[in-house]
């Protein structure tokens, strides 16, 4: 087989069918795989400082990539914070006079947005944006329709750019002189079919000189999101932590091979008054091809020498690879504001610290939640046309360890008359589905008329007892515990 260089890398149309992959991830992201770049086997500390120093983020994208595939530590910090956001939301208009909320252009406009936030599957394509996001440091991606299905295809980072704002959200540039990378024509015209129709009559205006390679992408499909104006990967600071964590990972497995080794001396006879060797070298090699034959376990060797041999141990005291381990690994955490405890046994700063934590993690992607509300409400304003209202998409700030103290709250607040969706939300409930649910279960299996409402014991106690229900154990103070236990309550019941 003929080696491929990177002169014939374009040039071969067989190589360049192996650099598209055209992948479904979900229903709700189509993504293109571009094998058209190569991560190195390894980067020292000073490539990367040097990428960080010049603020090269194409370089930093690449050594991002590396690690996750490369690092246990890395690729569970990036999964982590790409799931926290459990990426509820509501479907919410605004109208100028509530009497348009009965009309029949209202309700047909407010199903249209439910089917089309239903049929973009937001949830699973908002997480694939904020993983790649953390990843390479932005996202860049076109709305398109494909099999009826809402989806977002994922463009070349390396291609694209983002110099402006639109309506708040960023505009997107595309370089057309990605498609000058395949030659081949067949497989150019095929990779145009996995791209919207647009795109061709960009890339045909290009090349007639109508326009320049970069052209400016329809904001109402284009989609670029980071976390800040230099898109560089956001955890691209544990980057030296992880070459040095690396390095100590490999001592250590050189360290357990030594200690598994198994060195015989066999010293040769000195005269005591001459101190020559009483052997001659021929029988000095002799007796060590002898000694060598009689060991077949691996792992063990033989050294023949008239000379007395002394080990000397350059390992400083109280200092051990292992040590070195942990401390490179808490490092990588630290870098990372983030708590160790999270992702492994330990102890980080007790159950406070690691509340603290888990808040600072959250904070960290929830401006993400605020770039998807802003491209989704100027998408919707291009669905339709009306002066008397407009629809917003609201994303709670909810994730995966807050849900119970948002639901409780939201629970509290419909108590007094506020918000009733906002509780489904935080129950992780679309609306869509709550709508179908209560119109299949009234409608459908009479379950209202068949059912009484289930009693709430925020108000109620069982059995005729008073007050609300006891509280756990976990959620009582000091005062709340000492209370309890001299039952202190106890007239306040009567």
């Amino acid at each position: 087989m003929s080696e491929i260089t990177e002169d014939t890398k374009f040039s071969n149309p067989a190589y360049e069918r192996e650099m598209i992959q055209y992948d479904k991830l979900s229903e709700g992201v189509y993504a293109l795989s571009y094998k058209n770049q190569s991560y190195r086997a390894k980067y020292t500390k000073e490539q990367i400082n040097s990428y960080i120093e010049s603020n090269n983020v194409d370089k930093l994208r690449e050594v991002s990539n590396y690690f996750f595939l490369a690092s246990g530590q890395y690729r569970g910090l990036v999964q982590y914070l790409s799931n926290i956001l459990t990426f509820d939301y509501l479907i919410v208009p605004k109208v100028k006079k509530s009497d348009v909320l009965t009309s029949d252009r209202f309700e047909r406009d407010y199903q249209y947005i439910m089917d089309y936030t239903d049929n973009s599957y937001i949830e699973e394509a908002e997480r694939f944006i904020t993983f790649i996001t953390l990843l390479d440091g932005v996202f860049y991606g076109y709305e398109r329709q494909v099999d009826n299905i809402v989806s977002i295809q994922q463009l070349p980072p390396q291609y694209c750019r983002s110099k402006y704002k639109v309506n708040g959200t960023y505009g997107v540039e595309f370089d057309l002189r990605f498609f000058d990378m395949y030659r081949d024509t067949e497989l150019k015209l095929k990779l145009f079919e996995m791209f919207p129709r647009e795109f061709l009559d960009y890339y045909l205006d290009y090349k007639n000189g109508k326009t320049k390679e970069w052209i400016p992408l329809d904001p109402t499909f284009a989609r670029c999101h980071k976390f800040t104006d230099t898109p560089k990967p956001l955890l691209s600071d544990v980057f030296l932590d992880l070459v040095d964590l690396k390095e100590y990972k490999e001592l250590d497995k050189s360290q357990s091979k030594l200690n598994l080794y198994k060195l015989i001396v066999q010293k040769l006879p000195i005269d005591k008054d001459s101190g020559l060797p009483l052997l001659q070298l021929e029988e000095g090699k002799a007796l060590h091809a002898n000694a060598k034959k009689m060991i077949t376990q691996e792992g063990i060797d033989v050294l023949t020498s008239p000379l007395d041999i002394e080990a000397v141990n350059l390992q400083e005291r109280g200092s051990t690879v292992k040590d070195n381990i942990d401390r490179a690994t808490n490092n990588v955490y630290e870098s990372a504001n983030t708590s160790k405890i999270l992702f492994s046994s330990g102890t980080d700063g007790g159950s406070i610290g690691l509340s603290y934590s888990v808040k600072i993690d959250e904070s960290s992607v929830f401006p993400l939640l605020s770039q998807f509300k802003r491209w989704r409400d100027n998408k919707f304003k291009t669905l339709f046309k009306s002066r008397s209202y407009q629809f917003e998409i609201l994303f709670p700030k909810i994730t995966i360890f807050n849900r119970k103290e948002m639901f409780d709250l939201y629970k509290e607040g419909a108590t007094l008359g506020y918000s009733k969706l906002m509780l489904l939300a935080a129950m992780g409930v679309k609306q869509s589905t709550f709508m179908n649910l209560i119109n299949f279960e009234n409608n459908y299996l009479k379950l209202d008329e068949q059912l009484n409402p289930l009693q709430s014991t925020h108000t109620q106690g069982s059995e005729g007892t008073k007050g609300r229900p006891k509280s756990d154990d976990k959620d009582l103070s000091d005062k709340g515990r000492k209370t309890r236990e001299t039952d202190a309550n106890a007239n306040r019941a009567k």
